[in-house]
């Protein structure tokens, strides 16, 4: 995973001096940068690699070494909690529709909380 990081912070960096140097100017540069394909790949890939380290980061930092069966609980309250809480992202939107069906019209999960 390191070497991949690094490789897409090269590929960056790369992209970026590209855009710099061949529009000159701070406006041009970044419409090159969200229009052109390649690029705006370059710089997704680079977000989500910076997301998945910092996941990473803080994991370490609040979890530190769990042994294997810990790290298998973990996984499965993760599994649990994941669609609760794409639920609760919805929230804010249902008073404006249905409240106890989606906008495909299925109905919400039930959330299972320990």
């Amino acid at each position: 995973m390191l070497l991949y990081g690094v490789a897409s912070a090269v590929a960056t960096v790369a992209v970026l001096h590209h855009a710099v140097t061949t529009r000159h100017q701070f406006y041009p540069t970044v419409i090159h940068l969200v229009t052109n394909k390649a690029s705006l790949l370059v710089l997704c890939n680079q977000a989500i690699v910076c997301v998945v380290a910092f996941a990473y980061m803080i994991k370490s930092l609040f979890l530190g070494s769990l042994k294997p069966t810990e790290v298998e609980v973990r996984e499965i309250q993760l599994q649990r909690t994941a669609p609760c809480a794409c639920t609760l992202a919805d929230l804010p939107a249902a008073p404006l529709r249905s409240a106890s069906t989606r906008p495909c019209g299925t109905p919400f999960p039930r959330c299972a909380l320990p």
